[in-house]
């Protein structure tokens, strides 16, 4: 604005220049007319759009703080999102995985004739989730992004806000397709509903945590046999959904987690190492709705614990073949761990499951010093009963002992002629003094286990075909294991 023959006779050419370049208008006051006048009038209009805005905002706040004050949850946050953005909204959790959405009214189609809608599954595929910078989700800036169907040839504008206080991470919002563009009212509400969003989330991890720590009080005075009264141990099933009618079977699964151990930061490891383990458990209970028992699992620790019910007493390679269902599911589906099976007795009511936990538990120990047990992921106690009579029964220096008066020589052979005599044994008990089998599994000719086996008769001065003689080996092999003689012969 300027006024003419008040501070100059013409208009300078370097503010018209400068005018055109910034496509800014230059207004001729009328003579008379103040400046302070056309000030007063645009700090009026300034100030009621701004009062204007500041009560829609007010409106906006209060609405999300009702529906965090009264439990309103995810629904009416959805729901609340979608009318004042006039957009479908779908609400994801920190992996993308779907908790919630509302379709927009204005829009003829419905979400479900685009994408998937299952919950607890991603909706979008893995090229828009890769589209955003790093680190987006501590942003808390929405970003735009077109997400693509291929067999339709069509796009859709996604305004994502990733949700993220106080240095945690609770989820994204997607608004799909707005009807109109985003103004202020909108953002407005975005914000807003981040806020309720994350106060939800955060409602429901506590609530969660509230309900597994009872089950986990329960679960651990069951696993320790402290609960001893008929009367307490059937109020609590009932409670917990526990069928008494069953006979259970306890299996542990040690859980290592490949990636998060190479993170240096141990409180970041320990958040990682929970997230992962949620995801364990939520993958384990979709899992039993494919197989016919009736499962009861929890977590402890670093370890995911199925108690398997049936109502026939379970045989052991049944037992094997539905452990190693679970791992190959598992490890296929959450490919940042590895993990294993150990299983313990069939207990007929499960008041005796603690002596099942405790079988499992003891078949997790001797199976880390088993060499047939590491190629195999999946053991169960029967397979570890001499060793376990023998770690209970007699001291490690009688064990020793009997070790070298049985297999001693032997074993001071390989130690000066770097040979494997001792692991050519195993493998010809193992595999029952099958030829072709041992030699295959040794990786060796037929005709040189052959002339192994002569050594080891010639060294010990025995005749391996002699069943007593093998019964003695089995025992000093067994022994040669739990002691860890190899690894102490290094």
């Amino acid at each position: 604005m300027y006024k003419a023959h008040r501070y100059f006779g013409t208009i300078p050419e370097n503010m018209i220049a400068l005018s055109n370049e910034l496509g800014l208008p230059l207004i001729k006051l009328p003579y008379g007319l103040s400046f302070s006048k056309i000030m007063s009038r645009l700090m009026e209009e300034l100030s009621d759009k701004f009062d204007s805005l500041n009560k829609e905002s007010l409106d906006i706040h209060t609405q999300f703080f009702n529906i965090s004050l009264h439990g309103g949850g995810l629904q009416q946050i959805s729901l609340t999102l979608a009318k004042l953005c006039k957009s479908s909204v779908l609400l994801l959790d920190r992996n993308w995985a779907l908790l919630h959405w509302t379709n927009n009214p204005d829009r003829p189609h419905q979400l479900a004739d685009w994408i998937s809608l299952e919950k607890n599954e991603i909706p979008f595929s893995e090229e828009f989730i890769q589209s955003f910078p790093p680190e987006f989700e501590k942003l808390q800036k929405p970003i735009v992004r077109l997400f693509s169907i291929d067999e339709n040839k069509q796009e859709f504008q996604c305004t994502v806000l990733s949700v993220y206080f106080q240095s945690k991470h609770y989820g994204f919002i997607v608004l799909w397709e707005p009807s109109d563009k985003l103004n202020e009212h909108s953002y407005i509400a975005l914000e807003n509903g981040a806020m309720a969003f994350s106060l939800e989330r955060i409602r429901n991890d506590e609530v969660e945590r509230a309900r597994n720590r009872i089950r986990r009080d329960l679960f651990d005075e069951l696993l320790l046999g402290k609960i001893t009264s008929k009367e307490t141990l059937s109020n609590l099933a009932d409670l917990h959904g526990i069928n008494l009618d069953l006979n259970y079977t306890a299996i542990v699964f040690p859980i290592v987690f490949l990636e998060h151990r190479k993170e240096k930061d141990l409180v970041l490891r320990n958040q990682l190492e929970n997230v992962t383990m949620k995801q364990l458990l939520n993958y384990f209970d979709h899992l039993a709705t494919e197989t016919k028992e009736s499962e009861i699992i929890f977590s402890r620790k670093k370890h995911i614990i199925v108690l398997v019910g049936s109502k026939t007493n379970m045989k052991v390679t049944y037992l094997k073949k539905y452990a190693e269902f679970i791992l190959k599911k598992v490890e296929s589906a959450i490919p940042t761990i590895s993990a294993t099976a150990s299983i313990g007795k069939t207990v007929t009511h499960i008041s005796q499951i603690n002596e099942s936990f405790h079988q499992a538990q003891e078949t997790m120990r001797l199976s880390e010093n088993s060499l047939s047990t590491k190629e195999n992921k999946i053991a169960h106690f029967d397979d570890f009963i001499v060793q376990y009579f023998l770690v209970n029964n007699i001291k490690k220096e009688e064990m020793n002992h009997y070790f070298q008066q049985t297999l001693g020589i032997l074993f001071q052979y390989d130690r000066k002629n770097q040979s494997e005599l001792i692991e050519t044994l195993e493998s010809l008990i193992t595999y029952r003094f099958n030829i072709a089998e041992s030699a295959r599994a040794l990786f060796i000719h037929r005709s040189t286990l052959l002339y192994r086996m002569e050594k080891i008769e010639s060294i010990l001065e025995i005749d391996l075909k002699d069943a007593e003689e093998v019964l003695k080996l089995q025992l000093a092999l067994k022994i040669y294991q739990l002691l860890d003689l190899k690894n102490m012969s290094r």
